[in-house]
């Protein structure tokens, strides 16, 4: 058992500083064997920068920190705020699809005389007939004030457009 000062504080500690490196060690290898690590190499920097700033300011002895991050995509990655605030959760973090709109449109214009035209007009929307998925459902994760989990939350379940439409028109003028 040892006693430490920090910023101020007493607190007391059970195990060594080298018996908590081992466990450290010990439950990240446990997290590495059931969540894959993300192999984006600029968001691996931009954590391993945000986590050096802090272990430099974190108190205690200095531990050997390391830094990476799960690719886990999953409602447990977010937490309900605390009442009457805000969550810190950035802009555009829970992002959908993208969105493919190609309308097309062909006219004919007949002369009937001197005073009269016909016009055949043909319209098609959606004309590559692509899915256009919604955004993920839930713009909250959950449901209700208690906390409860929306089972469809982060899931796409329709789509924003409708399959490939063909319409034609005749106009008559005089």
């Amino acid at each position: 058992m040892k006693l430490l000062a920090i910023a101020g504080l007493l607190a007391i500690t059970l195990v060594s500083v080298e018996d908590e490196i081992a466990i450290g060690r010990q439950a990240n290898v446990q997290v590495q064997k059931q969540i894959p690590a993300l192999r984006d190499e600029q968001t691996l920097a931009y954590v391993r920068s945000i986590g050096q700033r802090l272990a430099r300011h974190a108190p205690g002895p200095g531990y050997p920190y390391s830094f990476s991050t799960a690719d886990y995509r999953e409602i447990n990655a977010f937490a309900l705020p605390p009442v009457n605030t805000q969550g810190n959760l950035g802009r555009n973090t829970v992002i959908g699809p993208g969105l493919v709109a190609i309308d097309a449109s062909l006219s004919k214009k007949f002369q009937l005389g001197e005073t009269r035209t016909l016009q055949f007009r043909t319209e098609v929307f959606n004309l590559p007939n692509h899915p256009n998925f919604s955004i993920p459902s839930g713009l909250t994760s959950f449901t209700n004030a208690t906390g409860a989990v929306s089972p469809t939350f982060g899931k796409i379940t329709s789509t924003t457009t409708t399959s490939r439409q063909i319409q034609f028109g005749l106009k008559l003028t005089f």
